[in-house]
């Protein structure tokens, strides 16, 4: 909070301006503060040119001027010549507005790359290293376990093993910072096909660590030990993520643009409600998945499948047009083939052999 009334500070002192109207009490004037903030978005617009939209920084920085003068003025006791920031908040939605981007969303784990971490897990792989297949077995515990990857950490090695006789174990949630239970178990045909949890736990053996992943050396080959042992952080485990995706078993199992949307590691808790919601499954049933506090707060995932389902019926309706137009027309192509052609690739994978029943 205090750093940009630190850097307003200086900016009127450079113009030779006392910030604070010391002589007459009457406390900065919001003609000053306008011009400071001016200069902070024409600084911000300078710096993101040619930058792509994603990659573009500081959509929040008036904002926060704002916030800290409010908090100065309501904590410190900081005297002020008007309090009325409408321009203030215009620019800074101008800011949000050009600087701003959408949050990326973690996408749910595909099939295939589940395949993909239960065969590295197990070391098949020329260049799979020992710390990979723990960490491929960490992310494929954190998908059917439903948890974050910062929840998992916080299990004990010795609680692990007790997944592998069907026992719940607990970890805590640690997005609000709260020390609540998070009661989970794993299914055992989760790892009948591959056995990555028995994998798990002869990688981890008998260690007494209280994290389940410890930081990985910048080559993964090799764990950080001695004084700078440490767990891994969120970090660290985004850009790891990264790599065992573009190991060669992923490059054989898994195509160029299905490798390039798995980016977030928050992906794996999302998998599992996500297929549910895709299976017709109610905001309550997903609720018993996520284990959430409340239906509300799983909705999200039922709505966002219905949005895709209606995509599906567009495009139905849309080829069943095709279809009828053609008919008319008298083409002798069947219509199903123009459709499909242009078809995006859900579609194509929902109709599969039954498009021919939309041929004339």
């Amino acid at each position: 909070m205090l750093s940009p009334l630190v850097e307003f500070g200086k900016f009127c002192v450079d113009q030779s301006v006392d910030p604070w109207n010391s002589h007459t009490g009457a406390g900065p004037g919001i003609a000053r503060i306008e011009l400071f903030a001016q200069r902070i978005y024409e600084d911000l617009a300078c710096k993101n040119r040619g930058r792509e939209q994603s990659r573009k920084r500081g959509a929040g920085s008036i904002k926060k001027v704002i916030a800290s003068f409010r908090w100065a003025q309501n904590y410190l006791g900081l005297v002020m010549e008007s309090s009325e920031f409408q321009l203030l908040y215009a620019l800074a939605a101008k800011n949000a507005l050009e600087l701003g981007h959408l949050p990326s969303r973690a996408r749910p784990i595909p099939i295939s790359a589940q395949r993909s971490l239960g065969r590295m897990a197990c070391g098949l792989g020329a260049d799979v290293t020992e710390p990979d297949r723990l960490f491929c077995a960490a992310m494929l515990l954190c998908i059917h376990g439903v948890c974050r990857l910062s929840d998992v950490q916080r299990l004990y090695v010795k609680d692990v093993k007790n997944l592998l006789e069907g026992d719940s174990i607990s970890s805590y949630k640690t997005k609000t910072g709260a020390w609540k239970d998070q009661i989970f178990s794993v299914h055992p045909r989760a790892f009948v096909e591959r056995p990555w949890l028995p994998t798990l736990v002869g990688v981890i053996g008998n260690s007494e660590r209280n994290h389940l992943l410890p930081a990985v050396s910048s080559d993964c080959k090799s764990w950080i030990s001695g004084t700078k042992a440490r767990p891994l952080l969120v970090q660290g485990a985004e850009a790891w993520f990264k790599r065992v995706f573009n190991l060669s078993v992923s490059r054989l199992c898994i195509p160029q643009e299905g490798r390039d949307g798995l980016k977030r590691v928050h992906s794996s808790k999302t998998t599992m409600p996500t297929m549910a919601a895709r299976n017709q499954a109610t905001a309550g049933q997903v609720k018993l998945i996520t284990r959430h506090a409340s239906v509300e707060m799983a909705e999200h995932y039922v709505r966002r499948q219905s949005s895709e389902c209606t995509l599906l019926k567009l495009q139905a309706v849309q080829l069943q047009s095709a279809v009828q137009r053609e008919r008319e027309q008298g083409s002798t192509r069947p219509a199903s083939f123009h459709a499909m052609s242009n078809a995006k690739p859900p579609f194509k994978r929902a109709l599969g052999d039954t498009a021919k029943f939309f041929s004339p």
